[in-house]
């Protein structure tokens, strides 16, 4: 074991460096785990347009609502299917 040259303890050198690692994987696990939510609160918010719809009052919120989970469940069949055609037959 390596002396400690301040204190004059041995040991406290490599507790020091666990307890480093033990933050910085804390640190890093909160990261992804919040990375994470956080990109699935963007796959549920409404779209910019469709707020701008209701706001204008030319939707109900239901409708948009509609609209949009009908988009999110086209975007996902289209990811499980890697078909990479557009939607829109023009």
């Amino acid at each position: 074991m390596a002396d400690n040259v301040v204190t004059g303890r041995r040991g406290v050198m490599q507790r020091g460096s666990a307890m480093k690692r033990w933050k910085i994987w804390i640190v890093v696990l909160l990261v992804v785990f919040f990375g994470v939510l956080g990109a699935g609160a963007d796959e549920s918010e409404l779209d910019p347009l469709l707020k701008l719809l209701v706001e204008r009052g030319l939707i109900t919120m239901e409708e948009a609502l509609a609209v949009q989970a009908e988009y999110d469940r086209r975007r996902a069949e289209e990811e499980t299917l890697g078909t990479g055609r557009s939607w829109w037959p023009i």
